[in-house]
């Protein structure tokens, strides 16, 4: 997520933690009739599998009751919460036909008798179960009321999962400056320590050579580094240094062997060469512009710019700067297949206590043109965009109600193919509302796709969970 997107909604975010996020109910986009018309709505349990909040039954698409979901259905030892196809709708532009999993508790798995048991050891297992876990986790958040914790960053590639750990502090609250880079080799699922002794790990990014890290030293007032160290092992390299109060979360998009970041308004380049130094590859004015949401094909950098009526999607070859505007204006992230540039639209406009809701998938074209609707996707507030192959992958932070009225918030990650029209799939749903006061943050949740499965950490374990085949 972008540094403005951070800006713009992360004030409403953390209300939304705190069960004080009302959804805008009644600012359709303009243009778009009956946008607010079953809001929200789903025949089967929404809130299934969130703990301590009933379930409502599921149904089918024609919203018969369909067969009685148990209350205790989705508990260790009890039955799965089945799957079905659902209707997801946030306005009538956005309503989509989504497929669920049958499904547990977060930390539990679906066995092949359709009860929920512990989630096993990946070592042993190929269905839903835990690649990674961290310890004391409750001891990290004493480091500091804004301190990570955990597992703080999860990333891909075809090969191999990566991710950060913080790291620990000692038995009254000193953080002991121990982070870590581990990886986890898919086929010999074998896990391994890439570098230690990172101190304050907070992002992950990956080229086909190196991993950068963002690290800010545990505290939020010490300042932010950027570090540099190669997938294969070996000295973890200072990239740059920023001084207290700058950037510590940054852009990136990989061209191969070669990473672009940038801090909002100077996109930097580096090469992967032992004695290569970053360089600046283009900057623009702060108080006109922006340069934000990298993605890159090889061959060109797409970002987008802040203007003063809004963002427009920029395009200049990585071999030297050259920013054209490609006539497309959008907000949330960009991600690239073939020759389109993809992003989301929402039906539903945020407000002052809102969210937008609603999720259209859009396409560009590469050489210029407006977004157009491909799809919708559905109910919720549009994360993260990421494609694998032929594959993408997309989470929403949805807002829920139980029987009594009560809101819940969860993370969903759905899949779904560009090459058919086939209902996305929710992956993982995973209840905000389950995770203890001390690690209710936003920034614990992360996910990363590949062609066969999808891994998701909620800050205490990393899981795997294959992609079902048609």
């Amino acid at each position: 997520m972008g540094l403005q997107k951070l800006g713009c909604w992360a004030v409403l975010l953390a209300a939304g933690c705190d069960g004080r996020l009302t959804v805008d109910d009644g600012n359709a986009a303009a243009g778009v009739p009956g946008a607010n018309e079953n809001a929200g709505s789903s025949p089967s349990g929404e809130l299934a599998g969130m703990p301590g909040i009933p379930d409502s039954g599921a149904g089918g698409l024609s919203g018969n009751p369909g067969v009685a979901v148990p209350s205790d259905a989705g508990k260790i030892g009890k039955a799965c919460i089945p799957g079905d196809l659902v209707i997801d709708s946030r306005g009538n532009a956005a309503e989509a036909v989504t497929k669920t999993l049958s499904r547990c508790d977060a930390g539990l798995s679906c066995n092949s008798k359709g009860t929920c048991v512990a989630a096993p050891d990946c070592q042993h297992n190929e269905a839903v179960c835990i690649l990674r876990q961290v310890e004391s986790v409750e001891r990290i958040a004493k480091v500091s009321p804004d301190a990570h914790t955990g597992i703080v960053a999860l990333a891909a590639s075809e090969s191999r999962i990566y991710w950060l750990e913080f790291g620990t502090v000692d038995p009254v609250g000193n953080y002991q400056h121990d982070g870590a880079l581990m990886s986890y080799s898919i086929a010999t699922r074998t896990t391994t320590m890439v570098a230690s002794g990172l101190d304050g790990p907070t992002q992950l990014e990956l080229t086909t050579s190196h991993a950068y890290v963002v690290a800010y030293g545990g505290l939020p007032d010490e300042g932010a580094r950027l570090l540099r160290v190669p997938l294969t092992g070996g000295s973890v390299e200072l990239v740059q240094q920023y001084e207290t109060g700058g950037a510590r979360f940054l852009d990136f998009a990989a061209a191969g062997n070669r990473t672009f970041w940038s801090d909002g308004d100077t996109v930097y380049s580096m090469s992967s060469e032992a004695d290569a130094t970053p360089t600046e590859f283009l900057s623009v004015d702060p108080d006109e512009q922006t340069a934000q949401q990298l993605a890159s094909d090889g061959t060109d950098l797409f970002y987008l710019s802040r203007t003063p009526t809004g963002y427009e999607v920029m395009r200049t070859p990585v071999a030297n700067a050259a920013p054209t505007a490609t006539g497309a204006s959008g907000f949330y992230d960009l991600a690239l297949h073939d020759d389109g540039v993809f992003t989301f639209k929402t039906v539903v406009k945020g407000t002052g206590t809102s969210l937008p809701q609603g999720v259209l998938l859009a396409r560009a074209p590469k050489r210029g043109g407006e977004f157009e609707t491909v799809r919708p996707l559905g109910d919720g507030y549009p994360l993260t965009l990421q494609v694998v192959g032929d594959r993408y992958f997309f989470d929403v932070r949805h807002l829920l109600k139980d029987r009594d009225g009560i809101e819940g918030y969860e993370r969903r990650v759905m899949t779904a193919t560009f090459a058919d029209e086939e209902p996305a799939t929710r992956l993982v749903q995973w209840p905000e509302t389950q995770a203890s006061e001390s690690l209710r943050r936003l920034d614990l949740f992360h996910y990363a796709g590949t062609a066969e499965r999808v891994y998701w950490s909620d800050g205490l374990a990393i899981y795997q969970q294959p992609i079902p085949t048609p």
